[in-house]
């Protein structure tokens, strides 16, 4: 099996890292010995200490369900940990517990998995946090697999066709029905395969092309359906070994909208999807992809650069490795200018975003993290320093505590670098492309990111349910992220790549080819000119307007999750 370098070679320096992260996100046991009762069916309106509030989850508790432990789990939990609560006032978190805590105790929600379902979610909702959730069973399975960059299907991306001129014929303020009907898959809005299927997998071991247009699934047209639901046709059950039937529409080369209708029958598998995908372009230029950061996302761009700057792969074996690791020099690499695309990418597991910033960064700041634990104000500030990674843990501007581990290896030398987003990056993405920008060591293509700068911990409670809770605040490369990252060159799109990838021009990308090929002199130019007070003033007046749409962008997601949230 391959050496996972975050898990190897440099255990000791990420195990210090989790060692801090452990004062950000709040760990809850694998197991305690102890299950609350139900408690005094009476509720209670007296002030109650944080500290007496317990947080008693147990991850290995599989049944039988018991409604009132697990909403007493997950209130404990957000109360000693969500980040919306900490900063809320004395007055308004006596409040919260008042009218939470005990607030279904006479009530028949805990008789039924949905009622405990739907009473922790209102709780949850409350807060007004759009980032953190109660995941039942189903949804934090989904969480864990992509994380951990499994799952059991066919192999192939698929996005939908048409959707974009559609959604621009509606105009400015469209009606919930209109957009209804927009979700559901027509003749002209198919799912279509984009981009090709990995090497390997069983789509494309059965020659499931790039561009192909899946109008049904085991003889069941997809007309009518959500991609969700097509999705879930085709995975199934997501049962290794069992079969499926597309019907295919396979555009005609040089043809224009002639289509042959074919059968693929697909045995589905259970599958590793690489979120690591590369490109040689012209003048020795590499374009990396990453679609998210699952667990494994830094080891598999660890490859791919190493394999693009070398022509070799990583050795398997942990001498090998380490020998390579202590002969390598960055200047070696035969690239020459790198282009990675975190366009609709949302992110994922943070660990992983530091250690993809050290195979490209020499030395600087990776990230700053902030967070408050029982009225103490918190920084994690962390940064590249030589051969060593170093970890500080700050109170009052005061380091309480410094720990240097050796850093992961740096493969990519000093060349210009090119970042792509879009309004769908978020998270580790903006992590990973600030932490290059405050460096001065890349410039943005695209349009303003999503300004996602918190931080979430997965918690695994009972009965297989999860709670996702918003414990931090991150700036990339220690400066703040504020509403979003916003490009140094913004480009719109086309709408005929939008309607359909795999034909229409990709202008975002051209336009980071061509930033590239203007090499270092002009990229330094760019950098400093966006340090002058004209450019500072101009992103200063795009953050208001891209503040101004983000904040109805939040309005219109806090008003869905509470209209299942009303008392």
């Amino acid at each position: 099996m391959k050496i996972s370098y975050s898990k190897s070679v440099f255990a000791s320096g990420l195990a210090s890292i989790a060692i801090i992260l452990t004062l950000v996100w709040i760990l809850v046991p694998n197991s305690q010995s102890k299950i609350p009762g139900e408690q005094a069916s009476q509720i209670h309106t007296s002030t109650v200490a944080i500290k007496d509030i317990p947080a008693v989850c147990n991850r290995n508790n599989t049944g039988p369900f018991n409604g009132k432990v697990l909403y007493d789990c997950v209130f404990g939990l957000i109360v000693k940990s969500d980040r919306a609560f900490n900063l809320m006032t004395g007055e308004m978190q006596t409040a919260f517990i008042n009218k939470w805590q005990h607030k279904f105790d006479l009530s028949n929600s805990f008789g039924t998995e949905e009622g405990t379902y739907q009473a922790i979610s209102k709780m949850v909702n409350s807060l007004q946090e759009i980032h953190t959730a109660f995941l039942p069973p189903e949804a934090a399975a989904q969480v864990v697999e992509h994380t951990q960059g499994n799952l059991v299907g066919i192999g192939a991306p698929m996005t939908r066709i048409g959707i974009r001129s559609k959604f621009k014929a509606l105009g400015e303020n469209p009606s919930q029905e209109a957009l209804e009907a927009l979700s559901k898959i027509t003749e002209d809005t198919l799912l279509v395969v984009y981009p090709a299927p990995p090497q390997g997998t069983p789509a494309e071991q059965v020659g499931l092309k790039m561009g192909d247009q899946i109008a049904a699934v085991d003889g069941h047209s997809l007309i009518g359906q959500t991609m969700s639901e097509a999705v879930s046709l085709i995975s199934g059950k997501k049962q290794a070994g069992t079969k499926v039937v597309l019907s295919v529409k396979r555009p005609v080369a040089n043809v224009e909208n002639s289509f042959e209708n074919i059968e693929i029958a697909i045995t589905r598998s259970a599958l590793h999807i690489n979120q690591v995908s590369t490109e040689k372009l012209e003048n020795d230029f590499l374009y990396v992809k990453v679609t998210s950061f699952s667990k494994t996302v830094a080891t598999e761009l660890s490859d791919a650069l190493y394999l693009a700057c070398t022509g070799k792969e990583l050795p398997y074996e942990t001498k090998d490795l380490l020998e390579v690791i202590k002969t390598y020099k960055p200047e070696d690499c035969a690239i020459k200018g790198l282009i990675i695309d975190f366009r609709n990418n949302g992110g994922g597991v943070m660990e992983a975003t530091l250690d993809m910033g050290q195979t490209i960064m020499a030395r600087g700041p990776t990230i700053t993290i902030q967070m408050n634990s029982e009225g103490r104000n918190l920084e994690v500030r962390q940064r590249i320093d030589g051969d060593k990674y170093v970890q500080e843990l700050v109170e009052h501007d005061a380091i309480v505590k410094s720990k240097a581990t050796p850093r992961v290896f740096q493969i990519v030398p000093s060349i210009p670098i090119v970042v792509l987003i879009n309004e769908k990056s978020a998270s580790s993405s903006e992590i990973l492309a600030g932490m290059l920008r405050a460096n001065e060591l890349a410039v943005l293509v695209g349009k303003p990111s999503y300004g996602k700068e918190v931080g979430q911990a997965f918690t695994p409670v009972d009965f297989g349910a999860a709670v996702k809770i918003t414990t931090l605040r991150f700036l990339p490369g220690g400066v703040p992220l504020g509403v979003a990252l916003i490009p140094d060159f913004e480009v719109e799109q086309s709408d005929a790549y939008l309607d359909n990838p795999t034909v229409g021009p990709d202008n975002q990308l051209a336009k980071a080819i061509e930033v590239l090929a203007g090499g270092k002199e002009a990229m330094a130019e760019t950098i400093g000119q966006s340090k002058t007070a004209p450019a500072q003033e101009a992103k200063v007046q795009r953050s208001i307007e891209v503040k101004a749409e983000h904040a109805k962008r939040d309005s219109d997601r806090l008003a869905i999750t509470n209209s299942s949230s009303n008392d």
